[in-house]
């Protein structure tokens, strides 16, 4: 009995901006192609012919293999050919020279119907063969799926990764992104197998360069997953970005280099999803490296998320007053600029700021985290939790919602201030009060598994009340109850 299963279902990245259109629509067409082309038939087709000139070939092993139909196959290593040869001295030809060159008709005619049902096919008009790459190939092989499983395994991948780096990129960076480290994805196939007759189709180059991606841009993020265990265990557990992607890596890595040392190429493209990935990491490690994000693309993103460029000359005008010793005025002016336009963070820490200064911190304090929950949404962890360190400093428990005390809780913990992100969890246990849902006790659990015991067993056992929840979920709990120490009685310390 071994592992079955392992699939990411989620990760704690909170959500997006605006609508990834661009996401959607690499999803829109992936969909529309596969039910246009109606892979299954085509596919079936081919490998009913390659099926039927297989086996005659194996009930007359002594005949001639065309060596094209081993290589479509996948059968040129050293493996494939001890088996013909096996198979050869097993069966001596015939003695009659007519009914061998028969035979042999009759396996070259099995061959060719192959080849003509292969040349006709979807696949291999529209799909990327290294031998003779065209160049609308290049682009096209990258929305093609073999079949159901092939087209939503990709799409799940993609769907849990590439909403969020189109919204912290924008749309054209992200679909450059994609469609380079689709193609970079092919060039790295085609040099490995450049005499290759098998057609490669499928996203999951592009959505390598995808994660690779991820990886770099959201680099502690923790990912869901789902793991099944012979027939009885199943569960989730999570684990951070940086330690299960460049895992996925290198098992792709391996693969890739088994099967070359085995001679064959394999079903899998994974010189592909090598070559993507490498694409995504480096195109990520660039835009961190020149702050290509910060420098350029922010701005035009926030612009376009809120329709209008910020206009701060209310804000001049406010600070001018401020200056000039009218503190109240100053703060009705800066209190009316949030109000118009709660996303000018100028305004909301101006408006902090002249309240800070003056001992009113209770006033600006909401636009504060409105500001906090617009920069976790925006990927400025960093930004928002020294934000929110200074408005939890300044003001006694500020009025944030549970899910955004949960988000804070993570960010403390993963900066090691454990003792703080513990008291974070309790609070927003104390603000969902009788009103809490299982869901959101699941999630405090899960950040709370690790920082303080207590809690996450309180937590999961509230989870376990509430008759709405996944089976997923209520495993999830169950694992955290029975995980989590009794005996535990405060924060974990470091």
């Amino acid at each position: 009995m071994g592992l079955r299963l392992i699939l990411p279902i989620g990760h704690d990245e909170s959500g997006v901006r605006r609508l990834p259109w661009i996401s959607f629509a690499v999803m829109a067409i992936c969909v529309l192609a596969f039910l246009i082309a109606k892979p299954t038939s085509d596919f079936g087709a081919a490998e009913r012919d390659s099926t039927a000139a297989v086996e005659y070939f194996f009930e007359h092993p002594y005949l001639e293999l065309d060596p094209k139909l081993a290589e479509a196959l996948g059968g040129t290593g050293p493996q494939f050919e001890a088996l013909i040869e096996a198979a050869r001295a097993s069966l001596p030809p015939p003695e009659h020279r007519e009914v061998l060159a028969a035979e042999q008709a009759h396996l070259d005619e099995l061959t060719e119907r192959f080849f003509e049902t292969l040349g006709v096919g979807t696949y291999n008009r529209w799909g990327l063969v290294p031998a003779h790459p065209a160049a609308l190939a290049l682009v096209t092989h990258m929305f093609l799926h073999a079949g159901w499983l092939h087209l939503i395994g990709n799409l799940l991948i993609f769907y849990l990764a590439a909403p969020f780096i189109e919204d912290v990129w924008g749309r054209p960076a992200f679909a450059a992104l994609f469609l380079m480290g689709g193609l970079a994805a092919a060039l790295a196939h085609i040099a490995r197998y450049p005499d290759s007759a098998v057609p490669m189709i499928g996203a999951s180059g592009a959505v390598s360069a995808i994660m690779g991606a991820f990886l770099v841009r959201y680099w502690h993020t923790k990912i869901r997953f789902f793991y099944v265990f012979g027939l009885l265990i199943r569960g989730t557990f999570d684990a951070p970005a940086w330690v299960m992607l460049p895992m996925w890596f290198s098992q792709q890595l391996f693969l890739a280099l088994l099967t070359d040392a085995m001679g064959a190429e394999g079903g899998v493209a994974h010189w592909a999803h090598v070559g993507g990935f490498a694409f995504g990491v480096g195109a990520a490690w660039a835009m961190k490296r020149f702050r290509v994000e910060e420098r350029y693309l922010q701005s035009a993103i926030e612009t376009k998320v809120h329709h209008t460029v910020v206009d701060n000359a209310d804000v001049d005008r406010a600070l001018e007053s401020h200056a000039r010793g009218s503190t109240g005025e100053a703060l009705g002016m800066l209190a009316a600029a949030v109000e118009r336009d709660p996303s000018n963070g100028d305004a909301v820490l101006a408006y902090w700021s002249v309240a800070l200064k003056h001992e009113r911190c209770e006033l600006a304090a909401p636009a504060m985290i409105r500001l906090i929950e617009s920069e976790l949404r925006s990927g400025k962890a960093d930004l928002a939790l020294a934000h929110w360190t200074e408005l939890n400093v300044r003001v006694a428990s500020p009025a944030a919602g549970q899910n955004l005390l949960v988000r804070i809780a993570q960010l403390l913990a993963r900066e090691g201030r454990k003792e703080e992100a513990a008291v974070t969890l309790r609070r927003a246990m104390l603000l969902a009060g009788s009103g809490m849902t299982g869901r959101l006790a699941l999630r405090i659990a899960r950040a709370a598994k690790d920082i303080d015991p207590m809690v996450a067993q309180v937590a999961a056992r509230l989870t376990l009340r509430d008759p709405s929840l996944e089976p997923a979920e209520r495993a999830h709990a169950e694992e955290i109850l029975a995980r989590t120490p009794v005996s535990s009685r405060g924060p974990v310390r470091k």
